[in-house]
């Protein structure tokens, strides 16, 4: 026998689910070959937990780093742009 455990009814619809994330466009995750070839030169590799781990977070790091370049930082005093990430040229303070 089987012990079997329902979360929900079966007959019920499920909620709808909204995602209000923007998508962001990398070139990593375009097409397979760009991501295997990535994964070759990183050296990054799944077959085991601890490997799969590491790999993810090098994904995730190259995923996030690849997008840092548009965002651009504002300083919380005067509100100007800030030319070196986190510092302010023009108030004392930062």
């Amino acid at each position: 026998s089987f012990f079997v455990v329902r979360l929900r009814n079966p007959m019920s619809n499920p909620a709808t689910l909204t995602n209000t994330d923007p998508l962001i466009q990398c070139d990593l995750m375009e097409s397979r070959d760009a991501f295997l070839n990535f994964a070759r030169e990183k050296h990054c590799e799944f077959s085991s937990l601890r490997r799969a781990k590491y790999s993810t977070m090098v994904s995730l790091i190259e995923l996030h780093s690849s997008t840092a370049d548009k965002i651009s930082y504002t300083c919380n005093s005067c509100r100007q742009l800030c030319d070196i990430r986190y510092h302010c040229t023009i108030c004392e303070d930062y």
